[in-house]
């Protein structure tokens, strides 16, 4: 009566073991639940896309500005975030940049940060959306692109002017007011 006890019992205790390590596993595997993109994090498929840029540099005051162009492309990382690539040619040199651009619901704030091949500066922004959602404005600290080893507030601002059109515009703030420095044209590209 042993035997048959002992050779029913570790056949049984194997598929209990099993059947607990089966549960514990679904369990880990499951983890906490994955929020949902919020109102704010869907406004960035206004951004995804192909894009060609046209801009201009108001690198020196009473100067004509200077005429750059390139191509943009803007892909989703999940449904919290947008990157995006940028190519092209900035006074005769080539020109690339990343940009990402998230939501953090716990800062209530955008999120962004840009780094590009002129430079060693990691920008980080913070921003909000205009109430009537066509306008994002983002601000850092960063270099000053006139008068090297200072710091000044930057403030980009993103306007969606329609599906397929959007204006990039960056000033700086100087003596207590805003300056445009830059304003870049995204067309789609067809």
């Amino acid at each position: 009566m042993r035997d048959v006890w002992n050779s029913w019992k570790r056949p049984t205790a194997a598929v209990v073991f099993a059947a607990v390590l089966g549960a514990v596993a679904a369990t880990a595997q499951e983890g906490p639940p994955r929020p949902e993109p919020t109102k704010e994090h869907r406004w960035l498929d206004n951004l995804v896309g192909e894009w060609s840029v046209e801009g201009e540099a108001h690198l020196e005051p009473g100067k004509p500005p200077v005429k750059f162009a390139g191509t943009e492309r803007v892909r989703r990382v999940g449904g919290f975030w947008t990157t995006s690539d940028y190519s092209g040619e900035f006074l005769g040199e080539a020109f690339t940049g990343v940009f990402t651009i998230g939501y953090d619901p716990a800062q209530s704030s955008f999120v962004a940060t840009w780094i590009d091949s002129n430079q060693s500066h990691l920008w980080q922004y913070k921003g909000s959306l205009d109430a009537a959602g066509r306008t994002l404005t983002l601000e850092g600290e960063g270099p000053c692109c006139v008068e090297q080893g200072k710091t000044v507030t930057w403030r980009d601002a993103i306007v969606i002017r329609g599906k397929d059109h959007r204006i990039f515009t960056v000033k700086i703030q100087k003596d207590g007011s805003w300056v445009t420095a830059m304003t870049l044209h995204y067309r789609r590209k067809a």
